[in-house]
């Protein structure tokens, strides 16, 4: 079930709104999943109605559009929510209630907060969650992170970290609050801070996380940029990696060193079992250093080690190009070398800002099929 009543003019229909309510949430305790999107001035009778708890309820999502006079903190009490294994709270509007229970069946954490202690909280509610993905308002202060104790969080698995500030200032540092953390199951780790200029040293709180934690971190995903010294230790960090995503300018030359540089005779590369690069919204330039490691590692050229040391185990089998031009993506496919990897089996996608994907299929041909049907013909490059 889900209701969206969302006007341009936040106030009008609110009416409509609180008689909808007034109907539907009377029978909430026969659904399994609850999706509501709603001004904030609706929430309070939505959120009295389920501290009530439910049987059912196993799914529950709410968004809630506050107005800009709306300051408003509303404390709700989801503890007798005793199925409930996936919340999603898509405002800043609310606060769990001093001396909540923890809720031990969730498992999906989808949450936005505007301070730190909300987020502890939150974690400290939740024990039991295998996936979480934390959004921070602009006005989150990190800084106090640094009085708390280190929370050992060995059900999480996937960790996604998305602060909404296009600047850094010390308050929006996230280092701190990673520094709170220890997950020793961790598989995923997805992270968008604000931009860490180069000169900021030293700055080690992922890779200081990844070593206090040592997970069996199989992806991992930058998506602003980092200290560069940071992102290689990180990868160092990270031999069972398989996915990698990051921003072009982590992906310069020094990091083609690092992912192809051989160790010793058990290990020839770091992060060996990489299989998958993601680039986001590359450049010419980015596009032909991700070709080049995709070379190096398929072939086992320009490393310092023995060509015997090259294997398929060591191939970097996918590539993903999120690309603002439609032509930067050739930057990579007729870079020399890269079409006879496509013949051979390297599979190649690229996905522009409005999230048209073209699948450079694999084939003896090398036909490159589209699967937009704004990409509808197929071509065949010829070779040089």
């Amino acid at each position: 079930m889900a209701l969206d009543e969302m006007p341009h003019h936040i106030t009008f229909g609110l009416a409509s709104v609180d008689r909808a309510i007034a109907k539907m949430i009377t029978h909430y305790d026969r659904w399994q999943y609850l999706e509501l999107i709603m001004p904030s001035a609706c929430a309070q009778p939505v959120f009295a109605k389920l501290s009530e708890g439910s049987a059912l309820l196993k799914f529950l999502r709410v968004m809630m559009m506050a107005t800009t006079t709306d300051n408003n903190q509303l404390t709700i009490d989801l503890s007798r929510q005793v199925v409930l294994s996936g919340l999603t709270l898509y405002t800043t509007r609310t606060q769990f209630m001093i001396n909540h229970a923890t809720m031990q069946n969730v498992r999906t954490l989808e949450m936005v907060f505007s301070t730190i202690h909300d987020c502890f909280l939150c974690l400290d509610l939740c024990p039991s969650a295998h996936n979480v993905y934390f959004r921070f308002h602009d006005t989150v202060d990190f800084r106090p992170s640094g009085s708390q104790a280190i929370r050992i969080l060995p059900s999480i698995r996937t960790l996604s970290l998305q602060i909404w500030s296009g600047s850094y200032d010390l308050r929006r540092d996230i280092g701190p609050f990673l520094d709170c953390l220890q997950l020793p199951r961790l598989g995923e780790l997805d992270l968008c801070p604000t931009p860490l200029p180069e000169t900021l040293e030293p700055w080690r709180h992922m890779s200081d996380l990844l070593e206090r934690s040592n997970p069996p971190l199989e992806s991992l995903k930058v998506k602003t940029l980092i200290p560069m010294d940071e992102f290689w230790e990180c990868l160092r960090k990270a031999p069972g990696l398989e996915v990698l995503l990051a921003v072009p300018e982590l992906f310069s030359n020094p990091t083609l060193d690092n992912l192809t540089r051989g160790l010793d005779s058990e290990q020839p590369f770091v992060c060996p079992r990489l299989k998958q690069i993601e680039l986001a919204f590359c450049d010419h330039a980015s596009c032909e250093d991700a070709a080049e490691l995709v070379l190096r590692r398929w072939y086992g050229t320009g490393m310092d080690t023995k060509p015997s040391h090259a294997s398929q185990s060591s191939r970097i089998c996918s590539v993903l190009l999120l690309i603002s031009k439609g032509n930067q993506v050739d930057s990579f496919l007729y870079y020399p070398g890269i079409r006879q990897c496509i013949r051979d089996g390297l599979s190649v996608t690229s996905c522009d800002r409005q999230f048209h994907t073209i699948i450079h299929a694999v084939s003896y041909e090398a036909v490159y099929k589209y699967d937009h049907s704004k990409f509808s013909q197929k071509r065949e490059p010829t070779e040089s």
